[in-house]
């Protein structure tokens, strides 16, 4: 029985010591979970304490710019305001300067409303009233106090106004010839060269009015009016329209030795006419008119044209 007691007593001898070293493991992490506790509530505080200093930081930092931003904001208000006031002592000195530099006696001004008017007829494309409005002016001498970049601008506007004018008289002389109220088409195309005598397009209307001028039965003034083309227009595309109008002139007017002199003529410079056929049936009758008028027998005394091809 002895070695069994023995070893009952060694496992109630161990039995104590685990039960002692359980109480110590129970003790450490009670002791270990109170130290963690602590730590945790320490760094809590700790990081609500940084939160904090770093909120109170960047007010502290926003605030500060804002001051430096007033500051600065402040003297360049300063700066501008005591420029401002240099600029306005100028301002009254040359103001000083100018009304002692102005004669005893002014003349009119200029109608600053009637400029501004001028220029909005010119906007509204009212082109008879910009004309009109000029002319106003002028006719009050108030054109005379134009500087001279607003006269360069006014006389650019009026001349602008009276080409688009011109073409718009010529349009309707267009119109009326081709319904055939020769008078109203007679109006509207001198309108037309009277308003622009520089267009570039003047020439053709100057043509126009020659027909018109030929369907009224009024060929002199039409061959006046050729002549000057023939010998100051360059126009080739349009020369042989003259030449040929001038000779139906001619022709018109019973003066058929002229006209077959003309047609004759034209068919000697235009060589590239593209309706020759027309052109020598013309001469051919021409010629026999005129030698019926003479009594002579076909070709016998009239100049006879080129042979004709």
């Amino acid at each position: 029985m002895q070695p069994f007691d023995d070893d009952i007593r060694e496992v109630k001898k161990e039995i104590v010591e685990i039960r002692s070293l359980v109480i110590r493991t129970n003790n450490l992490t009670s002791a270990l979970g109170a130290d963690l506790k602590t730590v945790a509530k320490k760094q809590k505080t700790y990081e609500r304490r940084m939160l904090w200093n770093s909120a109170v930081a960047y007010v502290l930092f926003v605030v500060l710019i804002f001051v430096g931003l007033k500051m600065a904001y402040d003297v360049r208000i300063d700066k501008d305001e005591e420029r401002i006031g240099k600029l306005e002592e100028e301002k009254s000195e040359l103001r000083k300067k100018v009304e002692a530099a102005k004669p005893a006696v002014q003349p009119n001004k200029r109608d600053e409303a009637a400029i501004s008017a001028l220029y909005e007829f010119y906007r509204n494309e009212n082109y008879e009233q910009v004309i009109a409005q000029w002319d106003r002016l002028r006719a009050e001498k108030a054109d005379e106090e134009l500087t001279p970049n607003e006269r360069t601008i006014v006389r650019d506007l009026l001349a602008q106004a009276r080409s688009l004018l011109s073409f718009d008289h010529f349009q309707i002389g267009l119109q009326a010839m081709h319904e055939g109220r020769w008078p109203d088409a007679e109006t509207e195309l001198r309108q037309a060269i009277s308003l622009d005598r520089a267009s570039p397009y003047i020439s053709r209307v100057q043509f126009e009015l020659t027909e018109v001028l030929k369907a009224e039965g009024r060929c002199e003034e039409a061959i006046s009016v050729l002549q000057g083309l023939i010998e100051t227009d360059l126009d080739k595309d349009m020369a042989d329209d003259y030449h040929l109008s001038l000779a139906d002139c001619h022709e018109r007017m019973r003066q058929f030795d002229r006209a077959l002199t003309l047609y004759t003529q034209f068919a000697e410079k235009f060589e590239n006419y593209p309706n020759k056929r027309w052109l020598w049936q013309k001469i051919r009758q021409l010629r026999e008119i005129t030698n019926q008028l003479q009594g002579t027998a076909a070709g016998s005394t009239t100049p006879g044209p080129p042979v004709e091809p």
